[in-house]
């Protein structure tokens, strides 16, 4: 049994209880309206929303886990475990009228987990939290850092975020390290493939519940994947762009926010994405479905702009600090004119970490326009400002611009 954080609690498919979850919004929604109907309710909503027809969109909302996509939804893919578990119907009703986790439901089973909530709640609020029921899950360890993922409790959970609790006693079934990843049986057999196992793992270190709502709104073509991130990025970057700059490249675009807004400015503007299914239909012509490697790096084109946000210390996971290094004066060499950069702020992010302290925006200053003047030492470096992520552990990334001096 440990005492976990909050924060560092989450579901099977990576819902957290502070950020976004629909069980935490409906109770939250119950507190301010005692009135509340299921038909009204955030769990109503999400149900109806987030309607996946595979093992890979459960989890990541897209077909981009190639082994999973022959695997129906109804089933749970611990990786560490030895076999791919089924989801079994709850409370007298059939699997058919759907799970907990994700929709479609039947309308039954919709009003089973909405009445499951609001019971829990009333009677946690009045009498106080049982401890003979156990919340319990797998300790996952990544560097120095842990998540828990629920194996049971996850309504009790959402009720104890609701009732603003932090500190959650937790039976820790298993613990996971993922440098025992190769001793895995789904690996072993072939089941799953390493580099998607390594994803799975890792999602739950860097996700949370409000990105992945977003996702889900971009699976479903609702609206155009465009938290406040990007917004404010562009921002940013317009501001050092002039009529000069006429040609534009994202590396690692996502959805493509960016690269649309440099088109409608009359750029010639392009992307690249490792997730074709992030890339939306009028965007096609313009994104390249890829993945930027040692191997391929070189054939890069050259660009007046080129974007390198977020998605450096994804070199330094997969290479290490060297490699990632020689990645980065590589592609900000294939900038005519401007590179913009964007790390990560806390260290474990990072395998090879640099020498910042998390969050501290002077430090990550610092160390970074010092590092781009080593890499660029002929060129103009500038901090530019900062933009908001979606997640308390990390909630500021920190923009830096080199500008070429040719």
């Amino acid at each position: 049994m440990i005492k976990a954080h909050i924060s560092k609690i989450r579901n099977i498919i990576y819902f957290d209880y502070v950020n976004y979850h629909p069980f935490v919004k409906t109770l939250i929604q119950y507190k301010n309206n005692k009135n509340l109907k299921y038909e009204n309710s955030e769990i109503y909503k999400y149900y109806n929303n987030f309607n996946p027809q595979n093992l890979s969109q459960v989890m990541f909302e897209t077909n981009e886990l190639k082994s999973l996509i022959n695997i129906g939804k109804y089933n749970i893919c611990h990786p560490w475990e030895n076999n791919i578990i089924k989801i079994q119907g709850e409370k007298g009703l059939n699997i058919n009228d759907g799970c907990q986790y994700f929709g479609k439901v039947s309308r039954k089973k919709g009003q089973l987990e909405f009445k499951r909530l609001i019971t829990l709640y009333n009677k946690v609020k009045a009498k106080g939290y049982n401890k003979k029921k156990k919340v319990s899950g797998y300790l996952l360890k990544r560097y120095n850092d842990y998540r828990i993922v629920l194996i049971s409790g996850n309504h009790r959970m959402a009720v104890m975020a609701a009732l603003k609790h932090v500190n959650i006693k937790v039976k820790v079934r298993k613990i996971i390290d993922i440098n025992d990843i190769h001793n895995w049986i789904m690996v072993q057999t072939g089941l799953l493939k390493e580099n998607e196992v390594r994803k799975i793992f890792e999602r739950y270190f860097y996700d949370n519940g409000k990105n992945k709502l977003e996702r889900i709104n971009v699976m479903n073509n609702k609206k155009m994947y465009q938290p406040e991130a990007s917004i404010k990025k562009w921002e940013l970057i317009s501001k050092h762009l002039d009529d000069n700059d006429k040609t534009l490249l994202d590396i690692g675009c996502n959805a493509g926010y960016l690269v649309k807004k440099a088109l409608q400015k009359g750029m010639k503007a392009n992307g690249i994405e490792g997730n074709k299914d992030y890339i939306p239909k009028d965007l096609e012509n313009h994104i390249k479905n890829n993945i930027v490697t040692l191997e391929n790096i070189r054939y890069i084109r050259r660009y007046d702009v080129i974007l390198l946000l977020s998605v450096s210390h994804q070199f330094n996971v997969k290479y290490g600090k060297d490699i990632e290094r020689k990645m980065i004066k590589i592609i900000g060499n294939k900038a005519n004119k401007k590179f913009f950069f964007q790390p990560a702020s806390i260290r474990n992010k990072y395998k090879d970490a640099p020498n910042i302290k998390d969050n501290e925006g002077d430090s990550i200053k610092v160390y970074n326009i010092k590092f781009l003047k080593e890499l660029f030492p002929n060129d103009i470096v500038k901090y530019v400002g900062q933009t908001k992520l979606t997640t308390r552990k990390e909630p500021y990334r920190y923009l830096f611009l080199v500008e070429k001096k040719r």
